[in-house]
C-alpha cells in the first residue's frame, strides 16, 4: 500500500488525521503539507510539516497519495485550487470514510470526507473534494458536484441536485427535488424549499433576546 500525506495543518486536519490513523485500513500518513509562506512550525500532531512546493520531490506520486484537508474557506475555493493543482501533478486524492458512516451511492470521486454517522443515501452520486461531517444525510437518488460543505446534521431530501462550491450550515435542509446552484451558502438551521440560482444566500430568522423576550428578527 501506497504512504500518503495530507494537505492542510489546521485544527481540521489534525481531526482528520486523528480519524485516519485510528481506522484500519487506511494508509501510513507521513506529514502534513502547506505551501511554505504558511509553515508556522515542523512539526504537528508528532509528524513533520513539510512545504508543498517540494511534494513532488519529498513524496512522488508513485509512493504517496493525499488527503486534502482543508475545511470551509473562501466557499470552498481553496479545496478546489488546491484539488487542481494536486491532480495536475499526478496525484491521486484519497477519500476517508468514518467507519460510522453510511455509503449506498452509486458513484463518489476522490477527496472527499465522509465522518461519524453522516449517510449518502442510495442512487446518489457525488463528485469531488466534498465534506460531509457528523450526522449529515445526502438524500437518495440525489447528484452533488464538486467541493461542497456540509456540516453537522445537515440534510437534504431525495432528488435533489446540489451544484459546486456550496457551503450547508448546522442543522439545514433541503427539501426534495431542488436544484442547488453553485456557491450556495445555507445559514444554519435554514430550511430551503425552493431551488436556488448560483451565488445565492440563505439565512434562517434568527431570536434575539431582549429584556427576557424571544423577538423574530430576519437577516
Amino acid at each position: 500500500m501506497k504512504k500518503a500525506v495530507i494537505f492542510g495543518d489546521t485544527n481540521y486536519s489534525g481531526m482528520i488525521y486523528s480519524y485516519i490513523k485510528n481506522t484500519p485500513g487506511c494508509p501510513e500518513v507521513s506529514a502534513f503539507v502547506v505551501d511554505r509562506a504558511y509553515i508556522k512550525k515542523n512539526e504537528f500532531c508528532g509528524i513533520p510539516v513539510r512545504a508543498a512546493e517540494d511534494i513532488l520531490s519529498d513524496f512522488p506520486p508513485v509512493d504517496y497519495d493525499v488527503y486534502i484537508c482543508i475545511g470551509y474557506q473562501k466557499m470552498n475555493e481553496i479545496r478546489r485550487t488546491v484539488f487542481n493543482r494536486l491532480k495536475d501533478m499526478g496525484y491521486h486524492i484519497l477519500n476517508y470514510i468514518h467507519p460510522d458512516a453510511r455509503v449506498y451511492g452509486s458513484k463518489i470521486g476522490e477527496g472527499n470526507i465522509v465522518l461519524t454517522f453522516a449517510i449518502i443515501g442510495l442512487h446518489s452520486e457525488i463528485g469531488n473534494c466534498n465534506i460531509f461531517m457528523d450526522g449529515s444525510v445526502f438524500g437518495h437518488d440525489t447528484v452533488m458536484g464538486n467541493f461542497n460543505y456540509f456540516s453537522y446534521n445537515a440534510v437534504t431530501g431525495g432528488y435533489a441536485n446540489v451544484g459546486n462550491c456550496c457551503f450547508f450550515g448546522l442543522n439545514s435542509s433541503i427539501a426534495n427535488k431542488l436544484t442547488i446552484g453553485d456557491k450556495t451558502m445555507v445559514g444554519v438551521g435554514s430550511v430551503v424549499t425552493e431551488s436556488t440560482e448560483e451565488g445565492t444566500v440563505i439565512i434562517a430568522q434568527k431570536p434575539i433576546i431582549l429584556k427576557g423576550k424571544s423577538h423574530l428578527v430576519n437577516f
